[in-house]
């Protein structure tokens, strides 16, 4: 699981993408009501160095997007590959419930990550 990620809005000043940067990310987990995406952070940092727009958009600028979905923390590998099967998702944002309305998001989990776990459990 890969907890270097920094939770965005879709559409963000200059200076909070260049401050999300700072943080090291490897990705951008975008909220968005129809379903969060997940942006690799260089990408925004490729963008941030070809143009000078004060205000970015980040489901329009050239990015690798991801669909996402959900599990929970307590899921196992099997069903997380699962999801990503049976689901449009490119990947998975792991939770775990705060409260009724709330969750915290742990990290996140490619099929790639799943893929290598595999091949090291299996050696």
């Amino acid at each position: 699981m890969n907890k270097a990620y920094v939770m965005t809005e879709p559409v963000i000043p200059r200076n909070v993408a260049n401050n999300h940067l700072k943080e090291g990310p490897d990705w951008l987990l975008i909220r968005r009501v129809e379903g969060n995406q997940l942006m690799p952070a260089t990408d925004l940092a490729r963008y941030l160095e070809k143009e000078d727009d004060e205000e970015i958009n980040l489901l329009e600028i050239p990015a690798k997007r991801r669909q996402l979905a959900q599990i929970s923390l307590e899921s196992t590998l099997q069903h997380a590959q699962r999801v990503i099967t049976d689901s449009e998702a490119e990947a998975l944002y792991v939770t775990k419930k705060l409260g009724p309305s709330a969750d915290r998001i742990y990290g996140i989990i490619t099929q790639e990550d799943i893929e290598k776990h595999y091949r090291i459990v299996s050696h």
